[in-house]
């Protein structure tokens, strides 16, 4: 799978996965994530919990540096004010995670990283 990034920021890898030779992303998200996942409705979300539309802070554990974007649909997507699209990998990859939790994630370099979400908000549709 070759990746082809939409963006790169500070060492961080956001990126769409692409079919070798492919110029059409691949869906997200894949079967085998759709098995996993539990489905609420607005009103019963876990609270602290990464949706759609949520503002989220997290830690690179290896420079320690801080990161806070909003997740977002691909048309709202705008890394200067710090929207990034859910069909990122990061964006996938912070979808259902609270305080606490942490994701490996591939730099630029392909080195896997340490990304602890440090806190959500619940934010409002783009507008």
């Amino acid at each position: 799978m070759a990746l082809v990034p939409i963006f790169q920021r500070h060492g961080i890898f956001l990126g769409t996965p692409l079919a070798s030779g492919s110029s059409r992303p691949h869906s997200f998200p894949d079967s085998a994530t759709r098995s996993r996942a539990v489905l609420h409705k607005a009103a019963r979300r876990p609270p602290g919990t990464v949706t759609m539309h949520s503002h989220v802070t997290f830690t690179d554990e290896a420079s320690d540096r801080e990161y806070r974007y909003q997740l977002v649909f691909p048309k709202d997507a705008d890394v200067a004010e710090n929207r990034i699209s859910v069909l990122t990998l990061v964006g996938a990859g912070l979808i259902g995670l609270k305080p606490g939790q942490t994701i490996l994630w591939p730099d630029r370099d392909g080195r896997e990283r340490r990304l602890k979400v440090m806190s959500v908000e619940r934010g409002s549709p783009v507008t």
